[in-house]
């Protein structure tokens, strides 16, 4: 089953959605993140995760394995992948700032609090971009941190790519038993 721990509504610019140490607790050891009708103020922008093990003071700044790949409605296919160097784990495709465009996803976190396993994830999503793009996108990701050690994962971050605010979205993460 799955507990609803924490909703974050965003109306207006703002630059991340963090979830903490208050709610990735060892009361539950897997968690699902969704996220709908997420728009962004900027160009060619998208929604990425980073991790941190100490609560937020700092988030890991390399080592993200990631892939992504995904349908488009112009009966394309789309990919992204990271190379060991990447600073964060892309979800999703790029959109722009227009009122049509944006991201709605779901991601299962599987055991970040774990010290014996690397913390990795998987999930899908869906991505509209109007315009000279225009497509509506169905997509897969899955990817795990390749860092040294395993260190317990207490904290994950949402934000864009190039820094743009959010400008609305709705955020939520459930424990799952």
């Amino acid at each position: 089953s799955h507990t609803l721990l924490s909703t974050s509504t965003i109306s207006s610019g703002t630059a991340s959605v963090t979830f903490n140490n208050s709610i990735i607790t060892s009361t539950y050891r897997d968690y699902l993140v969704t996220c709908s009708d997420l728009t962004t103020s900027g160009t060619s922008v998208l929604p990425v995760m980073t991790i941190s093990d100490d609560n937020g003071s700092s988030f890991k700044s390399v080592n993200y394995r990631y892939g992504v790949y995904g349908f488009e409605s112009a009966g394309g296919n789309i990919s992204h992948y990271s190379g060991n160097s990447d600073g964060f784990f892309k979800i999703g495709l790029n959109t722009d700032s227009s009122t049509e465009e944006g991201h709605s996803f779901r991601l299962y976190i599987n055991n970040p609090l774990s010290t014996s396993t690397n913390f990795s994830y998987f999930g899908h999503g869906h991505t509209v971009s109007a315009g000279s793009n225009d497509r509506s996108t169905s997509y897969h990701t899955s990817g795990y941190f390749n860092g040294s050690g395993t260190p317990a994962f207490n904290c994950i971050k949402f934000s864009n790519n190039g820094g743009q605010n959010f400008d609305t979205a709705v955020f939520k993460i459930y424990g799952i038993t």
